[in-house]
């Protein structure tokens, strides 16, 4: 059985099944070919709706919709889940690159052995620590500087749903009737994104500042990308 990318006594098993249940929420985990998936629950689902216009509504498929919604979470909530695990009992760097020393020292105490079967797994086992060495070296570039990737990839993942499944456009704005100090961020687009965020990054959600910042990085994202294919 693959490893659950959750944990806690809130998620409750359905009877024989490979599915947990949030107690009191009604999101789910199931297991599907080897991988855990999200799914959202249907008052869940209702607020994300709940963002959108009744025009956009009225024009999409929102089965279709809320399967991409929950692919996206899926990726982002496993991702998260499993790198923040990475890091509960040290680097792992540190950890592969104490392991490869340890091997390369075995080889050094056995450099005169006759033993052929022993010296080839210690040759394997040296290629695996270098592979994983490299590997958790990658993974902690693709986090330099960036709080979150996965994040990153769940927001532009999110906002593709509201451009392509909703026909949104990615604009912002700040009511012109609120004082100037006062105005804060709003847009279709924006509360859209904030209501599918909800479900997902629950208590460490973000505010309207920030998203308007995502969406216009988003829209600096898309930009360049066509640049560069056109």
């Amino acid at each position: 059985m693959a490893a659950k990318p959750f944990t806690g006594q809130e998620w409750v098993c359905e009877g024989d099944s490979d599915t947990f249940r949030r107690a009191g929420v009604g999101d789910s985990w199931t297991q599907e070919q080897e991988l855990w998936r999200w799914a959202c629950a249907d008052d869940q689902w209702k607020v994300v709706l709940g963002a959108v216009s009744e025009t956009q509504l009225a024009h999409a498929d929102h089965d279709a919709a809320r399967a991409e919604y929950n692919e996206a979470a899926s990726d982002y909530l496993a991702l998260f889940f499993f790198h923040r695990a990475r890091f509960a009992k040290g680097s792992p760097v540190g950890a592969w690159r104490k392991r490869r020393k340890n091997i390369v020292a075995a080889m050094l105490d056995n450099v005169q052995a006759t033993n052929l079967s022993y010296q080839y797994h210690l040759d394997k086992a040296l290629d695996f620590a270098d592979a994983a060495v490299a590997a958790s070296e990658m993974q902690g570039h693709a986090h330099k500087g960036r709080k979150s990737p996965e994040r990153d990839w769940l927001y532009s993942r999110l906002l593709n749903i509201w451009t392509t499944r909703f026909n949104g456009k990615l604009t912002t704005g700040r009511p012109s009737n609120e004082k100037a100090g006062k105005r804060v961020a709003n847009g279709p687009a924006l509360r859209f994104l904030l209501a599918a965020l909800g479900p997902v990054l629950r208590d460490d959600m973000i505010g309207a500042e920030a998203a308007e910042k995502i969406i216009k990085a988003e829209k600096r994202r898309r930009k360049l990308l066509a640049e560069r294919a056109g």
